[in-house]
């Protein structure tokens, strides 16, 4: 049954790019719905998982990885929502969610690299991936400051951002936009940043190489 769920929907990203897009830059409707925008949050996030599972799931093997992955980030969010004042549990939570994506994005680029051709799906792909190298560094960020409530600051609203505030700040950096309205000021921070802004700059390169060099390869 797995193997035939893996080939039936194997490569098809279309569905997954639009809820990871949807998640990724719809974030700040959280900010207004109070914890109402949480839950709805939570439950897209946990439907994103069950696509991405069986979107990037070539084999059974990788089928239950993921899935294990992503069972795991799912019990450890439904405790965090109900103890948001544990900062273990909320540090947890986080550190849950990067197994799962990281999973889906090598997947995702094992797709991209095994492809003979560049089509809309390969395409999509790699906009996938580069979304979910983003949400990935997001966490980490998020933890930084749970851990230093200082290691950030939103010099727009002269406070230390929350998490909405440090999934803008992943894609600027990623994208190496530098607005500079949000700022790491902790050291970690700071070299996570860094390391952010480098990983951005060169998948944009080799991923760019490579499909020039599969079109190059169709035109022959």
């Amino acid at each position: 049954m797995i193997e035939k769920l893996s080939t039936r929907f194997y490569g098809k990203v279309g569905f997954l790019l639009l809820l990871v897009a949807a998640l990724n830059f719809g974030y700040p409707l959280t900010l207004f719905m109070d914890g109402l925008g949480n839950i709805i949050f939570l439950l897209a996030y946990a439907l994103m998982f069950v696509i991405g599972v069986l979107v990037t799931s070539e084999d059974s093997k990788h089928f239950i990885q993921t899935s294990v992955a992503a069972v795991v980030w799912m019990v450890c969010a439904v405790v965090s929502f109900f103890a948001p004042s544990s900062s273990f549990v909320a540090i947890l939570s986080q550190l849950a969610i990067i197994p799962a994506q990281l999973l889906m994005t090598l997947a995702l680029l094992r797709y991209i690299y095994k492809s003979r051709a560049v089509d809309l799906y390969v395409m999509m792909t790699a906009i996938t991936v580069y979304i979910f190298i983003a949400a990935m560094f997001t966490p980490l960020y998020v933890i930084i400051s749970r851990l230093d409530p200082n290691a950030f600051m939103d010099n727009g609203l002269g406070v230390a951002p929350q998490w909405q505030q440090l999934v803008y700040f992943s894609f600027v950096t990623l994208a190496t936009l530098g607005y500079g309205d949000v700022i790491p000021l902790n050291a970690w921070a700071r070299s996570l940043a860094t390391v952010e802004g480098m990983v951005g700059v060169l998948y944009v390169a080799l991923i760019m190489g490579r499909l020039i060099g599969v079109y190059s390869q169709e035109k022959k």
